[in-house]
This record gives structure tokens, sequence and C-alpha cells, in this order.
């Protein structure tokens, strides 16, 4: 998050430093940002009893989108008051606020977390088991997991999920300012 923060800062900077400088960069902040959802899964694997996992979930990835929505009308509202890069600096700024927060609220484990009461480390620990020192090699089946036909459904699934919602969120607002004449503010709105 630190990163993607940083690097949207830097958005605006490299727009003007040219067109191969910029895709470096959202190229760059794109694969550090990918890791976010594979990562939150191991945060729940230390914080979350498995009964609440589920709702965590569904809360987090909502969360997502729900981002979105609020930022597509901000960005909109920003960018005509400010200019485009105040878009980038804002949420730049908002990002690097969350990784301050995170890393000194947010600990690696319950076991190590001074925030929670013990009662409610308790709760967490017992409802995961305790599971330090266990160094058991795990043989994953990766060649059964590279043919199968369902991961590889999945996979088409997702990928054309992203198209179009990531092709929407993008050229969305572009289409609805330069070809249906929108103002600039009220594409946010309507692409939210």
């Amino acid at each position: 998050i630190g990163v993607t923060a940083i690097l949207t800062l830097l958005t605006p900077l490299a727009a003007k430093g040219g067109i191969g400088l910029l895709i470096a960069v959202r190229i760059i902040e794109g694969v550090f940002e990918g890791v976010t959802f594979p990562c939150i899964h191991a945060v729940w694997s230390r914080w979350a009893p498995p009964t609440e996992r589920s709702r965590m979930a569904s809360i987090a990835f909502a969360g997502n989108y729900a981002g979105t929505v609020v930022s597509m009308p901000l960005s909109g509202i920003f960018a005509n008051a400010y200019g485009w890069e105040s878009v980038f600096y804002i949420f730049g700024v908002v990002g690097c606020i969350w990784f301050v927060a995170w890393m000194f609220f947010i600990k690696t484990s319950p076991e190590v977390d001074h925030w929670i009461s013990p009662k409610e480390k308790e709760f967490i620990l017992g409802s995961l088991g305790r599971t330090e020192g266990v160094k058991e090699k795990i043989k994953h089946p990766w060649r059964g997991i590279l043919t199968s036909a369902a991961v590889w459904a999945l996979v088409a699934s997702h990928f054309s999920e992203n198209w179009g919602f990531y092709t929407l969120l993008t050229q969305l607002p572009t289409f609805l300012k330069d070809t249906m004449h929108f103002q600039l503010e009220k594409t946010g709105f309507i692409s939210a």
C-alpha cells in the first residue's frame, strides 16, 4: 500500500516525463497493488476465526467496490476544481495516511498485538488453534491445478470480469466527456 501510494503521488510527474515513464510507473504500481488480495487472505488466516472469515471477506471485497463508487465522483470533483493532477495527489496522500495507520495499528498476529484485550486474544487464538512451531512441508499438486478445467474456467471468468470492470472504470469517464460532452464533474458521478 505504501509503494502504491508513493507511485500514485508520482504519477503526474511521470506523465510529464513522457508516456514510457508513465507506463512504467503504472505497471510497477499494478505489480505492488496486485498482491493486496492474496495478502489479505494471510491476514485473515492469523486473525479471523473460521466462523467469521466469510463475513470478513465479504466486507473487505465489498469495500473495494464501495471505494470505487466513492472515489469516482470525488475524482470528477477534484479534477474539475483543481486539475487532473490533484486526483493523484489527494488519493496518494490518503494512501500514505492509510499505510502509516496500518503499520501503527495492525499487527501480524494476535500474539504480538497490544491493542486487543486478553479475552479477545484468547478467543481468536482458541478458535484458530496454535500453529507456531509447525514446520510441515506441504506438497502442492501443481500439475493437477494447472491442468484442471475448473481452474481455467475460474481464470477465464475472473479475467473477463476484471477486463469489463476496469475497461468501464477507466474508459467510461473519457467516453462521457469526449463523445457525450458531459462536464468532467458529472462523468465521475455517472461512472460511479
